[in-house]
């Protein structure tokens, strides 16, 4: 029993670390590729719940820069082929 609890807090030291780090640098993405590459290198662990609880804060952000280099993409294309 102590061993476990010895042992959680151990993960949970190192899940916030990690966390930390994860969010300063989704914080600091300046597009959308780097916001994937950083979820890329982090993948494997995102099924522990702390680690998941820090990349969901940054989903919609990365759906609204997704959306916004759509956006910019289809008007340089329209604007190119008009």
């Amino acid at each position: 029993q102590q061993a476990r609890k010895a042992y959680d807090l151990k993960i949970d030291r190192v899940e916030s670390v990690i966390t930390s780090k994860l969010r300063d640098k989704l914080g600091s993405a300046s597009n959308a590729n780097e916001m994937f590459r950083i979820f890329a290198k982090f993948n494997a662990l995102f099924f522990r719940p702390h680690i998941r609880g820090a990349i969901q804060e940054y989903q919609n952000q990365l759906l609204r820069i997704v959306q916004r280099d759509i956006k910019a993409l289809k008007e340089k294309y329209l604007k190119y082929n008009q």
